[in-house]
Formats: C-alpha cells, structure tokens, sequence
C-alpha cells in the first residue's frame, strides 16, 4: 500500500502481515487523542469537563457544553511538552529527553441570547492529538537481522508471483526491499532457490523512531437551553484534519566472530500522512437539582480521507559476496521513487458521561468516563485491495479492544484565584492478556487561573506515563525485535480568555 502497484497483485499472507501490522499502528497512533492540548482551565482538571461547561475547549467532549455559556466569549491557547523516554531493546537500555516545540493548542469564539431558553453557536479549533516524539534504541540481535527479513519477504514474492530470481522491482516489491535487492543485501542463491542475506542473525542494531505532526479539529457547535435553564443539549459538526510525519532511521553491523565479511546498513523510511474528514456529535447536560449535573454525549466515527507519501534509502557496505554471483558494495546507495496513495479511514465511536458538583464561588468536583469502540475501527481501500484491507481489518479486530478512560477533576474558587487539580487513566488498546497490563496510561494534572471582571488568565500543568510497543521489522512472528519503551510526557499550557459582553 506504500505506494501504487504493488497489492494489486496477490502476495502469501505472510507478506500481507507487514502491511497490515504498519497500517494497524497507524490507526491506534490516530486514535489516541487526549486532553492535554486544549484550554488550560479544561487541562488542569484533567478534561474532567463534560458535565461542567461553559469551557469551550469541553464542547469537543461534549457540544452541550456551549449551552452552558451565558456571555459571548473568546478563548487563545498556546503550549509545549518535554518528554523523557526510557526505552529497552535486546536486554539493552537507552535513554533520552526530548524539548518539545511550543504549540498553539485551541481557539474558541462563543455567541449566545440573552435568557433562560437560550441559543448558543460555538466555533473552535482545538489541538487533539500531538505526534512530535522521538526514541533511540539499540542492542545485540542474536537472532535475526533485517537484511534477512528482506530476504524472507524477496523469497515469498518470487514464489508468489513465479518470478525469475531477478524479477524483484519497485512494481511488485515493497520499496525496502527493492533497495534491498538492488543494493545487495539480499542475493539469489540457487543451491536454497531462495533469497539470501550477508548476516541472518548475531548484528549489532540501533535506530531511532521520529515523529512530528498534529490532529486538530475545528468544529461548529449548536446549543439550546430548555426548562429554566435545566436541560441543556447540544450538537456539533466537527471537520478534523492531520499531518502525521514517521521516520525510522536503522542500522545493523555484523556482529559474529564467524568468518562472514564486513557488512554494515542503514535504512531510512519515511512515511507522511496528511487528512480531513468529518464527524457528528450529539450532547446533552441536565441540572436535576442546584448543584448536582448529569452529562452524556455521543460522537460518530470519523471518517477520515488521507494522502500518503513514502520513500525508503538504504546505504549499504559489503566488502564480502554473499553469493558466487553477488557484488561488492563500499557502499552502495539505493533511494526509491516517491510512493503516493489515497484512502480512507472510519475511526471508532465514542461516548462519554459525566457527574458534577458545582457550588457557586467555591468550586466543582468532577468525574467523567469516556468508552472507545477501538477495535471497530476500519479502513477502506480502493479497488484492487480487497485482500490488504480484509487483512488489515482483522489484524485491528483482534489485536486492539476498547478502550475505557476515566478523568476526576477539582476546582477551587477562593475570590479572583482558581487552583485545580486533576487525574486521569486509559486502559490498555491491547488484546492480548499477558502484556495488556502493561500498556495503560495514566497521568496527574493541575492548574491555577486568575479571573477578573471580564477576562481570565489560567495556566495548566499535566503529566502523562505509558508504555509504547514497537517493532523496527517483522520476522514473521519468529522471534520479531521489539523495542519496549516507558515515556513521561510534561505538558504546559496557557490561556488568555475574554468575556465579549
């Protein structure tokens, strides 16, 4: 799918897997949104929002929320995130810090009547996800390399397709592997009819994982206050829109006392993605009595248009023939064309609730949960694809689950001050029994804010830990390498808001 051509011929299901492991990825990283870049007030009580309101960045949670407001408003945020990375590969540890780049967050513009029975329009542009990471990695492979996964995959290719042993090319091959062929790394050996790698196993590895972008949705937000100002309901129309940029920078080296040559690679892959789609949600927010509100929301899947571009680059030095028939390379330098390619993509449904309690000039303690549908998630290909998509939708069906996450938020309110605090967790994405534990993300935030007549200035604080899982190439479930990786994230937010009327 990495570009146009290859999977319109059919491969073994091995050499689907890869494809579906990389887009299935792709879909958890999109998915994952989080409320560390909205509105400071909305940060530092952990997004612990949909039943409170009137914070504009909470109508993303729930459009019920621009209800809620009683005065024209206007809302700016900006921000940053530092990031410490611990990450273990082959029994070895590395590592890292990251200084994120400042970030503009959110914008929000509020209108409303005057009254009980109130009309409420909202338009916001809130920061949903941030991609902006990096990890560094290495260690001693004493079990496989990816010069011989290439081979592994050249070999069912040529089996697949009943090619000559020199028939791999960028129109039936995946671009690294090309490289791969043509870069000698992977030879023909006609004793095995097999492709051949100059190192299988015992090499030493490192690389590192970048990755830059954002997912930001503007949204057009409709509310209505009913029964004295006891019922509150809202809907939204959201237009989300992406720019995910991944790039993994790999080396291997040999690494065995046994007599094999000199040989050393690095393989560069870069994938970008960029998007927009549209959404619906639905919202409602209930005052049964003072003090005390009920909230609920519903969002559809969003459907989700992406252009992806993608090259590889692997440079090559092999002072050995792998085979009788195979060259020198000191070094060899193999670039792909640039791949394009256009699909779509249904993220999963959500839904949320929440409970409240606010007293007037003293605070509110919040609590909200929010479901995810994860694991209906699906993507959609063009003609020709039907194999990959069915393969990608299943390797998505059984290795995510849902997801549950649940946020409690405090606020107290001593005259013109506003301190906050709050915490939240998220369940595991993963299927799997023995490492779902260890992939939960959970996090403390807090926040102070200062209020004036008719305008505010709140600043935010949050910490977030989780475990993240990736693997540099598949071996085909032999033995695969994962890189394991604990990440820290600080984020720190600050918003100017401005009462309007």
């Amino acid at each position: 799918m990495r570009k146009i051509g290859i999977l319109t011929l059919v491969f073994s299901l091995s050499v689907l897997n890869v494809w579906s492991q990389l887009y299935s990825r792709q879909m958890l990283q999109m998915t994952d949104l989080n409320p560390h870049f909205r509105g400071a007030r909305y940060s530092g009580v952990s997004g612990a929002f949909s039943a409170i309101g009137p914070d504009l960045s909470s109508v993303t949670d729930n459009p019920a929320g621009i209800a809620l407001i009683k005065s024209s408003q206007f809302s700016i945020t900006a921000g940053g995130m530092v990031q410490q990375s611990n990450s273990t590969y082959m029994n070895s540890t590395s590592v890292a810090d990251q200084l994120g780049v400042p970030t503009f967050n959110a914008i929000g513009f509020g209108v409303t009547t005057e009254g009980s029975h109130r009309w409420s329009v909202g338009l916001t542009l809130n920061r949903l996800a941030d991609y902006n990471q990096s990890l560094t990695f290495s260690g001693f492979n004493p079990m496989n390399s990816m010069a011989a996964s290439h081979a592994i995959t050249a070999t069912e290719i040529t089996n697949s397709l009943g090619l000559p042993p020199d028939g791999i090319s960028d129109s039936n091959a995946p671009f690294e592997v090309t490289n791969a062929y043509l870069g000698w790394l992977v030879n023909w050996d006609s004793t095995s009819n097999s492709y051949q790698a100059p190192a299988s196993d015992s090499v030493y590895q490192n690389g590192r994982y970048e990755s830059r972008g954002g997912f930001y949705e503007a949204a057009m937000s409709l509310g209505r206050s009913y029964l004295s100002d006891r019922v509150h309901v809202g809907f939204s129309v959201g237009i989300p829109f992406m720019n995910h940029k991944n790039r993994l920078i790999f080396n291997e080296e040999e690494g065995s006392s046994t007599d094999r040559g000199f040989y050393r690679s690095e393989q560069r892959t870069r994938v970008q993605n960029e998007g927009f789609g549209i959404n619906a949600k639905f919202g409602i927010v209930l005052k049964p009595v003072d003090g005390v509100r009920l909230a609920a929301s519903v969002h559809s899947p969003t459907r989700m248009f992406i252009t992806e571009n993608y090259n590889a680059k692997i440079t090559s030095y092999i002072d050995t023939p792998v085979t009788p028939t195979s060259g020198f390379c000191l070094p060899c330098e193999e670039e792909s064309p640039r791949g394009v390619y256009e699909y779509s993509m249904r993220m999963p449904w959500r839904a949320n609730v929440g409970l409240g309690f606010v007293i007037d000039r003293v605070g509110f303690l919040s609590m909200q949960y929010e479901w995810t549908g994860l694991n209906e998630a699906r993507y959609f290909f063009g003609n020709g694809f039907g194999e990959l998509g069915r393969e990608i939708n299943k390797d998505i069906a059984e290795t995510y689950r849902n997801t549950h996450n649940v946020r409690l938020g405090v606020e107290l309110a001593p005259g013109p001050l506003r301190f906050r605090a709050g915490a939240h967790a998220t369940s595991s994405p993963l299927a799997g029994e023995e490492i779902n534990g260890l992939f939960w993300k959970h996090g403390i935030s807090g926040g102070f804010g200062v209020v004036g007549k008719n305008m505010a200035l709140d600043f935010s604080y949050v910490q977030n830990r989780q475990n993240q899982q990736d693997m540099p190439y598949d071996n085909f479930g032999e033995a695969s390498p994962q890189v394991l990786s604990e990440l820290t994230r600080h984020y720190v937010g600050v918003t100017l808001s401005m009462r309007l009327q």
